[in-house]
């Protein structure tokens, strides 16, 4: 028989009791506690320090969605701040340090760009330069701007990209431009009739500085743009048609050259233009922003900019009446890069040529289309009468 001593004893394999409350053990209050200047390992990162990605110095975290694309799916929901005088998205692979802070301290030795330009290297625009002072010859915030306003590194920079860019069907000097399809050229923009048109007049304005977009021509050239514009409509409406203006950009890595589409119509069809446009949208899924005819065109051209710029792509259509429907793309939102020509080729009843490419001449018949076409445009042709 075992004593009671046995009894009470705990085996060596025995388990807690689960029906025993154990009391928190607290530490002595003679325990040292550790110091800051103790050099044994405690943790790895003081959380209380640690310097927040993509802060600024008031310690207001920036939302890189909105920074990389001008634009955030979360609204005023998000819970970063928003930089809206940031004018210029930022690609991917772009050094987050550096567009939100103005600097890298990793300088040469960091993997990111330091450049607003997607295909763009360190090189090819320095460290602190502003972007809108070198991409746009001006900067809207003057002498208050934060960055430099070198116009040396601006030069660097334009000559770079130039000398960098693949050949293009639509910069003069290229050798794949179709040069017998041009038909006027000025100091500022040239005009070409589109290859594989939509109709007969379908006409493109081309900028003839490589730029992606004509919302990033300097100012003083719309008053060209404008002129040109006049004048083709002139020209249409003396022929019983309307005109119908519309570009599509869209922000690739590879360096697009602008260009606007000029469509004439005939007059019956332009007061349901505008219905065709919104109807297509509304299938695609958004809504035109509505900019009414202003005192001039240059107006219209700012509005325009303050809608769009900034965004990953855009779409503007201005209609035979002066009113002019624009829409922003969203990151990640898909629109046909032939919309604007599917609408009116469904107005137009001409559904088998919204593609280009299903409309092609030879090229006698492009030559001999371009050199009519000159020849009834003269009398209108602004560089002419200049």
């Amino acid at each position: 028989m075992m004593s009671v001593s046995e009894l009470s004893a705990r085996p060596p394999n025995s388990t807690p009791s689960p029906y025993k409350v154990e009391q928190p053990s607290f530490r002595s209050k003679d325990t040292k506690k550790r110091t800051e200047t103790s050099d044994a390992p405690f943790w790895r990162y003081d959380v209380s320090k640690k310097r927040q990605r993509g802060g600024t110095e008031d310690g207001e975290r920036l939302c890189f969605q909105f920074l990389s694309s001008g634009s955030c799916s979360r609204g005023e929901s998000c819970k970063f701040r928003h930089d809206t005088d940031n004018k210029n998205p930022f690609s991917k692979g772009t050094c987050f340090d550096f567009i939100s802070k103005g600097k890298c301290e990793r300088g040469a030795e960091c993997k990111f760009r330091h450049s607003s330009d997607d295909g763009g290297s360190s090189d090819l625009l320095p460290p602190g330069i502003c972007f809108d002072f070198v991409k746009n010859g001006r900067c809207d915030k003057g002498d208050e701007c934060r960055f430099s306003h070198d116009p040396d590194a601006g030069k660097k920079r334009r000559n770079t990209v130039s000398n960098t860019h693949q050949p293009c069907w639509f910069c003069l000097s290229s050798p794949n431009l179709d040069t017998h399809l041009v038909v006027s050229v000025g100091d500022n923009f040239y005009c070409a009739l589109a290859k594989g048109p939509l109709v007969e007049e379908h006409v493109l304005i081309v900028p003839i500085e490589h730029l992606p977009s004509t919302l990033s021509l300097p100012s003083d050239a719309d008053s060209e743009l404008q002129r040109l514009k006049h004048a083709l409509k002139r020209y249409f409406r003396k022929h019983g048609n309307a005109m119908i203006v519309f570009e599509r950009y869209l922000n690739l890595r590879t360096a697009n050259h602008a260009h606007l589409q000029v469509v004439p119509i005939p007059l019956s069809k332009a007061s349901a233009v505008r219905s065709e446009f919104v109807k297509a949208g509304k299938k695609l899924g958004f809504d035109f922003d509505v900019i009414r005819p202003g005192e001039n065109d240059i107006d219209v051209r700012m509005s325009l900019k303050k809608i769009l710029h900034g965004g990953m792509g855009y779409f503007f259509v201005e209609l035979p009446e002066g009113t002019t429907l624009a829409h922003s793309l969203e990151p990640e939102e898909k629109m046909p890069i032939q919309f604007g020509r599917e609408v009116l080729a469904s107005l137009l009843g001409k559904t088998g040529q919204s593609d280009w490419r299903d409309c092609k001449y030879s090229k006698e018949d492009e030559t001999s289309m371009a050199e009519d076409f000159k020849k009834r445009f003269e009398p209108f042709d602004p560089v002419q009468s200049t």
